[in-house]
């Protein structure tokens, strides 16, 4: 009896991550993970171009930004661009901002087609989904640096009401007050990606659960990333340059597959279930044997599938 019991808990479970294996999260998160680091960079060019415009406004922005990178890598990073930004500022940021037009497009139209994998969702025409990843695109220029102020709201407030963020009760009020906005600037994040980039008309409604999911699942990710680069980030352990190009790309790729993870969750939600087989027994069951047979999941051809 105790066994039929564990059984029928742990079936949804595992139902759930044979989905995330046959919907090929593991290999879509490596795809999305490069174009994360293609993308990205150009942006934080961008914004730490714009904030050398005063001393306030570049303490500003690099407090920001090492709130939100992970712990280890965010000083050297953000240290070393501000230091080589001071000579030529106008110049990156022309260069920066056109680069980071481009690369955030090709993610989001990368976005799209992992989302249409998921949710098994055609992919956009050409130019509405051109359309889509420049108007996504311009949209994370103005929210992450909302997002990334807002980081820095929790130290403010606790100055205003005179309460030491150093220690004591004052510093654990600090560190739960950023965690939440933290998790709420993360699902925010996650919750526009899940509305807009899928090729559908979604509601709030259908999303927040999954972003909710994403934005606390990176939140912890960041919380315990410290472990990860203490090992490999020592300033006495020869190779340390490589290790950080690690950390970087693990981020990444962890990154990523939250986001997917997010989408999944909201697919699970919605009613749709495992197929059969991976994306490549489809596609062979359909190109070369003209059947589903052996590749159609338990929901195939039911309403809960169809999501367009």
């Amino acid at each position: 009896m105790n066994q039929q019991r564990l059984k029928t808990f742990l079936h949804p479970w595992q139902a759930f991550g044979t989905k995330l294996t046959n919907d090929w999260v593991p290999q879509l998160a490596a795809l999305l993970a490069y174009n994360f680091l293609t993308s990205l960079l150009p942006l934080l060019l961008v914004l730490l171009a714009l904030s050398l415009v005063s001393p306030w406004t570049q303490d500003a922005v690099r407090t920001s930004l090492l709130t939100a990178l992970p712990a280890g890598i965010g000083t050297q990073i953000v240290d070393g661009v501000q230091t080589n930004l001071r000579r030529e500022a106008g110049l990156i940021f022309v260069v920066g901002f056109v680069t980071a037009i481009f690369a955030s497009s090709r993610l989001f139209i990368s976005l799209e087609n992992c989302f249409g994998i998921i949710l098994r969702l055609k992919g956009r025409t050409a130019v509405p989904q051109n359309l889509m990843a420049l108007g996504m695109t311009l949209l994370y220029l103005v929210l992450i640096p909302v997002i990334l102020g807002a980081s820095i709201l929790p130290g403010v407030l606790l100055h205003l009401v005179g309460l030491p963020m150093q220690e004591g009760f004052g510093a654990v009020v600090s560190w739960v007050i950023g965690i939440l906005v933290a998790w709420g600037s993360a699902t925010v994040l996650f919750g526009a990606m899940y509305i807009v980039v899928p090729n559908r008309r979604a509601q709030i409604g259908e999303v927040w659960k999954g972003a909710l999911i994403a934005g606390g699942l990176l939140v912890l990710y960041e919380l315990l990333f410290p472990l990860y680069t203490t090992a490999l980030l020592r300033p006495d352990h020869y190779g340390s340059v490589i290790g950080l190009f690690v950390v970087i790309l693990a981020f990444f790729y962890y990154l990523a597959y939250i986001l997917l993870l997010g989408m999944e969750a909201n697919s699970w939600f919605a009613g749709q279930r495992e197929t059969e087989g991976d994306l490549a027994t489809l596609i062979n069951a359909v190109q070369v044997h003209r059947t589903v047979r052996g590749a159609a999941g338990p929901t195939a051809g039911k309403r809960s599938e169809n999501l367009e």
